[in-house]
């Protein structure tokens, strides 16, 4: 699923069809209810956390910049703003992350 998520797919496959695919076999998912009584949110069941939320697409704030680990950052840009309406995660859920601090420098080791 994480490879799902990051690939340029073709306009109009989901995410959800391409992990279908590299799996062999349908993506498992769960509904959640949401703050609206009527509605169901699908998650996929084998995630460790899913923060739900609406879009709004008329607000933009600037995000960013951000490193990678080459060294190099991105520029700050405008986004429209998430807001957060509830954070669902399994019990012993795990966040992978990566830190990433400016560019390292290069430290002489002298011979002794």
């Amino acid at each position: 699923m994480a490879l799902a998520a990051v690939m340029p797919l073709p306009e109009g496959m989901s995410e959800l069809t391409f992990a279908g695919a590299l799996a062999g076999h349908r993506i498992p998912m769960i509904c959640r209810r949401t703050a609206d009584p009527a509605g169901l949110l699908p998650i996929y069941a084998e995630a460790d956390f899913c923060i739900a939320g609406t879009i709004d697409p008329e607000k933009k704030l600037p995000e960013g910049p951000f490193g990678d680990h080459l060294g190099y950052y991105s520029l700050a840009h405008d986004f429209p703003v998430f807001h957060v309406e509830h954070v669902y995660h399994r019990e012993e859920a795990i966040w992978p992350f990566t830190v990433v601090a400016g560019r390292l420098k290069r430290i002489r080791c002298s011979e002794n």
